[in-house]
């Protein structure tokens, strides 16, 4: 998560207790109360093409954790090849 100057990893899991996770841990961060709304904007790469992809809103949560885990999967498994061709 980027904020201004700041960058921030957060872990996450995909579903209800995911998103109940990064909100709270978004809200400890920034000391925001409950009652204030929090606006989200999630940057991932699309898995098959590469492409940047902007997922907007709380309800893009589990798309956009899905789209990291596959990408995320994607760069390991180049990463790992490219061990094994150097070898």
């Amino acid at each position: 998560m980027t904020s201004l100057d700041w960058m921030y990893r957060i872990p996450v899991k995909q579903g209800r207790d995911g998103l109940k996770e990064f909100t709270n841990k978004i809200r400890d961060l920034f000391r925001l109360p409950e009652d204030v709304d929090i606006s989200l904007t999630f940057g991932c790469k699309e898995p098959m093409s590469g492409q940047h992809l902007k997922l907007e809103g709380i309800g893009a949560f589990d798309a956009a954790v899905h789209c990291a885990s596959v990408a995320a999967a994607g760069e390991a498994l180049g990463r790992l090849s490219s061990m094994r061709t150097e070898n």
